[in-house]
């Protein structure tokens, strides 16, 4: 009996020792080293931020500013105002931090972007479907596109974001089909997200009369060297869809247009026919990817170069209308959308294909 209760004391000793051991060590996993946390940030974003050059960032000046900031007595809460700040100065609003222990998040550039839901006090798709289309809008592909006939034979489409590839694809063929006699189409990316550069191409064969150039993509390939990208591909527009429409169309954006639907309207401005009415786009093209690093944090970077056909990069300028309008919240209280006037004006004219002149920012 000796003998087997050594045994078990022995074992329980072991078993308290393990335990002891794993509470120990799962204390040291939990426990947050602030300093190490900034270095680890401050490296993700210079090993993989695509964006230094456009942007005119400094990343050595930011650590140098910061660093300071970060002690080994510094909370997580200042933690995450300092990634803030840090990653505010890039302007970008594909940037984000996230701290998913506490579950505070922030995305750069939005204070300067006002992103904001979809019905804002400068646009409304129900006052478009009440005031200016006499048989109201109909809903396709997940109540994402709306379309519908105005007034003079002008056909309206409103694209809120380019996802759902199959069910866009089908909608967009139903649209072009319905509006295959229309004096013009105007396709309105206001309050558009973004998404599927692949449904925003798709979109855009259906109004092209030829295959043309409109954007190339590259993709950062050292961790050493910002400024080094692999092999560009092109991205080109072409008849696409059973029968494409090749009639004037009017592009209606804002400063809330973003990402997936700035690349949209930069393959629509390839096109002779097609003319973009509103406000400047909001300059965020760039894909990113979700990195973490230690104790739940993670961060959005964006990893690639968009150009145009010219090989202009537009990141943080943001894409200019050929004609400028816009709407402010008195407008939509008075039941006006001055943009879409505006367009359907230019509609009701005899509008001749041209040839673009760009100039380089």
């Amino acid at each position: 009996m000796t003998g087997q209760f050594s045994v078990l004391f022995r074992f329980i000793a072991l078993l308290l020792a393990l335990l002891w051991s794993g509470a120990a060590l799962g204390e040291e996993a939990g426990r947050d080293d602030p300093q190490a946390a900034f270095e680890a940030f401050w490296s993700l974003f210079d090993e993989n931020y695509a964006l230094f050059g456009p942007k005119q960032v400094d990343w050595d000046a930011v650590y140098g500013v910061y660093r300071p900031r970060v002690t080994a007595q510094t909370s997580r809460e200042e933690l995450f105002s300092i990634f803030t700040e840090a990653t505010d100065l890039l302007n970008d609003v594909h940037v984000t931090v996230e701290d998913g222990r506490e579950g505070r998040r922030s995305r750069s550039g939005g204070r300067s972007l006002g992103t904001g839901p979809f019905d804002t006090g400068v646009f409304s798709l129900d006052l478009i479907a009440s005031a200016y289309a006499p048989e109201g809008l109909q809903a396709r592909a997940g109540n994402i596109i709306h379309f519908g006939w105005l007034e003079g034979g002008v056909g309206y489409a409103h694209l809120s974001a380019f996802k759902y590839p199959t069910s866009s694809e089908q909608a967009i063929d139903e649209i072009v089909g319905t509006f295959e006699d229309a004096r013009a189409i105007i396709i309105d990316v206001r309050q558009n997200g973004g998404g599927s550069d692949k449904v925003g191409q798709l979109v855009a064969n259906r109004f092209a009369a030829e295959t043309r150039l409109y954007m190339t993509v590259a993709r950062r390939v050292s961790e050493t060297d910002r400024y080094a990208f692999g092999e560009a591909v092109e991205w080109r527009v072409s008849p696409g869809g059973p029968n494409p429409f090749t009639g004037p169309v009017i592009i209606l954006a804002n400063s809330r247009t973003i990402s997936a639907a700035e690349n949209f309207i930069m393959a629509m401005r390839e096109n002779p026919r097609a003319v973009v009415i509103g406000e400047t786009t909001a300059g965020v093209m760039a894909d990113a990817y979700t990195m973490r690093i230690a104790n739940d944090w993670s961060f959005g970077v964006p990893i690639n170069l968009f150009r145009d056909s010219q090989g202009v990069c537009w990141e943080g300028i943001g894409l200019a209308p050929d004609l400028w309008a816009t709407n402010d919240p008195a407008d939509i209280e008075a039941g006006r959308d001055r943009v879409l006037e505006t367009a359907i004006a230019f509609a009701a004219q005899d509008m001749k294909p041209r040839q673009r002149t760009r100039v380089k920012p």
